[in-house]
């Protein structure tokens, strides 16, 4: 990032006002991300019964990777908060790894039957039919098979995550290159 010029603002009369700096941000930066990016997806993909831990160092990696972007496009307290609440999210995720997956796990599985058991309810409570009442009595069964057979619902969870990821990285590659023809300027005052 190179910094630019700082303008005094004001009114044209040359009363004075804040001061306004410009810095433009590096196209290259944003490529070398959404490569790390598609990356890990790809190995999230390929590999998705990856013991715990390269799931967790993956996820991890990826909550890094998402921090620095945001401190590149800070704007703000609000952005450096969040870009250093991602990278210490990440290292924790890294350092307790057992600890990451167990979490994905119990708030998929939990959530899966959270979900299935409000519409059961909505259901009941509608009158509804077998059709109705199907798709909340399959998502009560996803949860209980995500929290018995934890390792298929990590499989699974994985290759969402490297779809996900993936698509990020292809828009941030997409997004490097547009900017090499026309650089970001980030303006703060």
């Amino acid at each position: 990032m190179s910094q630019g010029p700082i303008f005094p603002a004001g009114d044209p009369s040359g009363m004075p006002g804040p001061r306004i700096a410009v810095r433009q941000v590096s196209w290259w930066i944003f490529l070398v991300v959404g490569i790390l990016c598609c990356l890990t997806a790809i190995g999230l993909m390929a590999f998705p019964w990856a013991p715990v831990n390269l799931l967790a160092f993956i996820i991890g990696a990826s909550f890094i990777a998402s921090g620095a972007s945001a401190f590149l496009l800070q704007r703000g307290p609000a952005g450096t908060i969040g870009g250093l609440l991602l990278v210490v999210g990440g290292v924790l995720s890294i350092v307790f790894a057992q600890f990451t997956s167990a979490v994905i796990i119990n708030v998929l599985g939990f959530g899966l039957l959270f979900m299935g058991a409000l519409g059961l309810l909505i259901a009941v409570r509608a009158g509804g039919s077998a059709l109705v009442l199907l798709p909340s009595i399959a998502t009560i069964a996803a949860g209980v098979v995500t929290l018995v057979w934890p390792t298929v619902a990590l499989t699974i969870v994985a290759v969402f995550i490297g779809l996900v990821l993936f698509a990020i990285g292809v828009f941030t590659i997409v997004q490097a290159f547009a900017l090499r023809k026309q650089p970001l300027t980030i303006t703060s005052i």
